[in-house]
């Protein structure tokens, strides 16, 4: 099935779950999981362009290290410890039968349609001052702690899983 095929089901999954795993296996986890539950499962990703030897690569890094995003039609409950090894636990509220809701929900929606990445930021400059353009991926939640201007790069902050994470990412003026 092709990757866009792929995302397009995933976009009309009914369930959004996500789970905390060893780090190590994370991509075994996603594995696992969208053989036993179908749909898309991957631990979402970023990419940072740094030098080396004189020349700009990409390097691809676990945003989320242990953190994997479930999209799927079929149910998921606490079983999943027991079905899929590694799994430490399932996020999510109980009442809501552990699906992703508000803000993680909406998050995790941002990362599908990224297919699992996190790329360049949109922010607004405005005399010399940076902030995040309202249609950025980290959502209006997120804030600005510090920014090499030079590298293009800012340390950001979010709130997922109730937990404040902070990373860098790259950032591309858009001014919206």
């Amino acid at each position: 099935m092709s990757e866009d095929r792929a995302n397009e089901q995933a976009l009309s999954a009914t369930n959004v779950y996500c789970v905390f795993c060893r780090s190590q296996f994370s991509d075994d986890v996603a594995k696992m999981a969208c053989q036993l539950y179908g749909g898309t499962a991957f631990c979402p990703k970023q990419i940072q362009h740094t030098f080396k030897d004189g020349k700009m690569i990409d390097l691809v890094h676990k945003l989320l290290p242990g953190y994997v995003f479930i999209f799927t039609d079929d149910e998921i409950d606490t079983t999943i410890r027991r079905s899929v090894p590694n799994v430490l636990k399932l996020l999510g509220d109980e009442k809501n039968g552990f699906r992703l809701a508000g803000n993680d929900l909406a998050f995790a929606m941002m990362l599908l349609k990224n297919n699992g990445v996190l790329g360049k930021t949109a922010v607004n400059e405005a005399d010399g001052i940076l902030s995040l353009a309202s249609n950025s991926d980290l959502g209006t939640d997120a804030r600005i702690l510090k920014v090499e201007r030079r590298k293009h790069r800012m340390k950001v902050e979010f709130r997922f899983d109730k937990q404040t994470i902070s990373t860098w990412v790259e950032y591309v003026v858009a001014n919206d």
